[in-house]
């Protein structure tokens, strides 16, 4: 009862998957070649020590697989697959993503070959169906970067995005490449006759993982910016902030969040923070803690983090644009920086990043970077670094807790680098 019930369900399954979106591969062609020698130059032997037979199969599916009396398969450029098959064999059967297996009886194809035998090379031609002609759907693939190498199931679609895939019902996978960035790979499911979106941003290189903790790196072009403020006001009496001056970087790397305590308590062993939650950003931590953790960091990541230097951080957050000093991030009003007057939040919980994807540039905690603090100059400056001594060191972004003003582009803090303050904490830089 129960192997008659298998088979009806086996044969209820074929004819769904018949009846539904696969469709079969087809061979169009088989035959000996006895002028190829690849399978004698190239040999594989069988566990009796004798050559296989070389079926050389041209098939344009870029994850064909193979079942049978196989010895070895292996792709080869151009759509090849060679097949290393012992002698005697009569079939093998053909296996390709989004289609049904095909088992291929090689008298059925060409009459003059019942079986196959040793050290000869054949031919086979498998055709795949017009997938024009399959019912299919689309999954419109969006990312954080338009120059990226697209790859739907092992074959490259695209070097642009977004980019719409066509194609038949199920689940296909994707991987996303750009020079600079990690891989990045996920499944995305189609379904029929539906258009839908899916978006697949990818990780700059110097991004980390620490024991499973993880830091988000943004990569940041070179380029040159105005940088300082434009505006005379009441604040203005001894305005740090001004001249304004040309600023050129060298292409460089920075965290798309403020460190948070989970990072800071995996790398440190303990939380200084007066808001305590891990996602919350780390604060109460002087600038020579900071350096001490960038050490133990390191040490444990193999990498070169740092703090960013002044110019850095502020060409972050006015996102390579002139004349941005007096924004919060490029925006006019400080609606989306964070300053709630009462405590932190967590560091990826901005209501929308800037435009190069940075959150929190603007409020949360302000940041300590690497410079110690000077007066600016008019002079235009080539990676500026800051000077070599001083009594302070910079901060910047403003905090939850102080006014808008505190919170523009332009405004520099400073202090002690000794000194912690619940409302300071810390981002990462890496040179690319």
């Amino acid at each position: 009862m129960m192997t008659r019930l298998r088979k009806v369900f086996t044969l209820l399954l074929a004819l769904l998957v018949t009846t539904g979106y696969a469709q079969k591969l087809k061979v169009t062609g088989f035959k000996a070649d006895m002028n190829d020698p690849a399978a004698t130059q190239f040999a594989v032997k069988d566990i009796n020590e004798k050559n296989c037979a070389l079926i050389i199969v041209n098939l344009a599916a870029a994850d064909a697989t193979f079942e049978g009396n196989i010895v070895k398969q292996e792709r080869k450029a151009n759509g090849e697959y060679w097949v290393y098959i012992t002698e005697g064999s009569m079939d093998i059967q053909i296996n390709a993503k989004n289609y049904l297996s095909e088992e291929v009886v090689f008298e059925k194809i060409n009459s003059d070959i019942l079986s196959v035998n040793s050290g000869t090379t054949y031919h086979m031609v498998v055709e795949l169906p017009n997938l024009a002609k399959m019912p299919t759907g689309t999954v419109v693939i969006r990312s954080n970067l338009r120059d990226v190498d697209i790859y739907v199931d092992g074959q490259k679609l695209s070097s642009v995005a977004p980019f719409a895939y066509k194609g038949p019902e199920g689940q296909h996978q994707v991987v996303m490449k750009a020079p600079g960035y990690n891989d990045e790979h996920a499944t995305v499911n189609v379904r029929l006759n539906r258009k839908e979106e899916t978006r697949i941003d990818l990780k700059a290189a110097g991004s980390l993982s620490v024991e499973g903790v993880s830091y988000e790196m943004v990569r940041i072009a070179q380029g040159s910016f105005l940088m300082g403020s434009k505006e005379n006001t009441k604040y203005s009496t001894m305005n740090t902030e001004q001249p304004t001056h040309m600023v050129s970087l060298r292409g460089y790397m920075i965290g798309k969040t403020e460190v948070d305590q989970r990072l800071w308590q995996k790398v440190m062993g303990s939380n200084p923070s007066i808001h305590r939650g891990e996602d919350l950003p780390v604060e109460n931590v002087t600038w020579n803690d900071c350096q001490e953790f960038i050490r133990r960091l390191n040490q444990m990541t193999g990498k070169q983090y740092r703090l960013p230097t002044e110019a850095e951080w502020e060409m972050a957050a006015c996102a390579g644009q002139n004349d941005q000093g007096d924004r919060y991030g490029t925006d006019r009003k400080p609606d989306d920086a964070g300053h709630n007057g009462t405590a932190t939040v967590a560091v990826g919980a901005a209501q929308k990043p800037n435009p190069l994807g940075l959150l929190f540039m603007n409020g949360n905690v302000a940041e300590w970077c690497q410079d110690w603090f000077a007066m600016y100059t008019n002079e235009s400056a080539t990676n500026p670094a800051g000077p070599e001594k001083g009594f302070e060191r910079i901060v910047r972004g403003g905090a939850f807790n102080e006014s808008e003003w505190y919170l523009r582009n332009a405004h520099r803090g400073h202090m002690n680098p000794d000194n912690a303050s619940g409302s300071v904490g810390l981002r990462l830089a890496h040179d690319l």
